[in-house]
């Protein structure tokens, strides 16, 4: 087994990556580590069941850190918002942000079966190559068993837009003009927010944010997209009832572990599954 974590947030990206490998670890040993190789359809229960664990030991772990912290809804985690900022005319607090991505590849029968599980965007690239006394016989083929959970893939927007609260997050390209608030931001999508339709890409504002040199976030050349909160949400506290306004943060992809707020607002720790059949090996 092989895992790759790509913690996120200022304050707790480190935390939930470390944590969610551990956790993680610990629960594929647990199920899966007996003598009997595991069928198919074990493994990917197992690894399904993991990363829901691991979902919640991140939000545990990221909680412990913050006993001052106001718990909100769906065990959201409220700090108040710097003084400058509110005066300025932003939310009175922001969530606690802190997630990672997951991506764990499992080696089944003899290096026969390669199953790949994985939150957000680290990639899994699998490589194929044909080798003749060593050497290289043409260039290598490059696959990618799990499409990333990118806020561009059209599949992804639909599954958050069906859930509560799914259709007031906004998918919009990132800076620029995304960092200067949601309400300038470019939409991925020309439906955004519609639950009915399925989504439909803009293509003009596409066309601008190449134009305005929004970055590439990878070698595919896939532009840096966000998912985008509400600004000035309001939530009620946990313990006092009390209202609370907060305000809006952005993540770069549509499923993670950890990362409450975006969850709150609909997306998923869920992991995409994919099963590759291998080659033998080539004789010595």
């Amino acid at each position: 087994v092989w895992a790759v974590l790509d913690g996120h947030g200022r304050e707790h990206g480190a935390l939930a990556a470390r944590t969610a490998a551990a956790s993680l670890e610990r629960e594929l040993r647990a199920t899966l580590g007996g003598s009997a190789p595991p069928a198919l359809a074990e493994v990917e229960r197992a690894l399904t069941a993991a990363f829901r664990r691991a979902h919640t030991d991140v939000l545990v772990a990221i909680h412990a850190c913050e006993p001052d912290a106001t718990l909100a809804e769906d065990g959201v985690l409220l700090v108040p918002a710097p003084e400058d900022d509110v005066s300025a005319g932003a939310a009175e607090y922001d969530a606690v942000d802190g997630g990672t991505t997951a991506t764990v590849c499992c080696l089944l029968r003899g290096a026969r079966e390669l199953v790949v599980a994985s939150v957000g965007d680290s990639s899994a690239m699998l490589v194929s190559a044909e080798l003749r006394n060593g050497a290289l016989q043409a260039p290598p083929l490059y696959t990618f068993p799990v499409a990333d959970h990118s806020p561009t893939h059209a599949g992804e927007a639909a599954l958050i837009r069906a859930r509560p609260r799914g259709e007031l997050v906004h998918f919009v390209y990132a800076e620029p003009p995304a960092a200067e608030g949601s309400d300038d931001a470019l939409r991925i999508w020309a439906d955004d927010g519609a639950r009915a339709a399925p989504p439909r890409l803009d293509a003009s504002n596409a066309e601008r944010a190449l134009d305005l040199g929004v970055p590439a976030k990878n070698i595919r050349g896939e532009l840096h997209t966000l998912l985008r909160t509400p600004d000035r949400w309001e939530m009620r506290a946990h313990a006092s009832g009390a209202t609370c306004c907060v305000g809006a943060q952005g993540l770069t992809m549509t499923r993670s572990l950890g990362d409450a707020l975006h969850h709150y607002f609909g997306i998923s720790a869920e992991p995409s599954l994919a099963s590759v059949r291998l080659p033998p090996p080539p004789p010595p």
